[in-house]
């Protein structure tokens, strides 16, 4: 017969075992929910595109490829989950800064981003179809074979 001792020591060691695997379970659901930075896949320009590449583009600060085309970023409206964390991870920065940053581009001359709302996955996907040179956000479970993933958000 086992102690007391032992008892304890194996519900300790069984509600570890629990806690890793629901633990383990969140994270592999979060990966395949991580959203990825996806562009049309005949793209070459953003062969290249990283994160600080990506917050240059977001905050307007680089807002055509090297060959001169214009880059649309496709998001998500304001108020959508998807933006915010796109806004934060990349930039550091909320809807509210980021449209106050849009509204002082246009009215100084500056060059304000050019965003292209959609609602849903297959809005993104149908808008890089049509627009060769935009860059948009997807979830990983998401992609298909119409677009290319640059790399995920982390």
């Amino acid at each position: 017969m086992r102690s007391v001792k032992q008892r304890g020591l194996c519900k300790g060691v069984l509600l570890a075992l629990v806690l890793l695997c629901i633990s383990s379970g969140r994270a592999i659901g979060q990966d395949a929910n991580a959203l990825v930075v996806v562009v049309n896949k005949s793209n070459a320009e953003a062969a290249g595109l990283n994160k600080a590449e990506m917050k240059k583009i977001l905050l307007g600060d680089k807002s055509s490829w090297s060959n001169g085309s214009q880059i649309a970023v496709i998001l998500k409206p304001p108020g959508d989950s998807d933006r915010a964390t796109v806004l934060q991870v990349i930039c550091q920065i909320n809807e509210g800064v980021f449209t106050r940053r849009q509204l002082q581009a246009s009215f100084s001359g500056g060059t304000p981003v050019v965003i292209r709302e959609v609602r849903s996955a297959a809005e993104t996907k149908s808008a890089l179809k049509t627009s060769p040179f935009a860059v948009g956000f997807l979830h990983k479970n998401e992609v298909d074979d119409s677009v290319r993933v640059v790399f995920a958000l982390e």
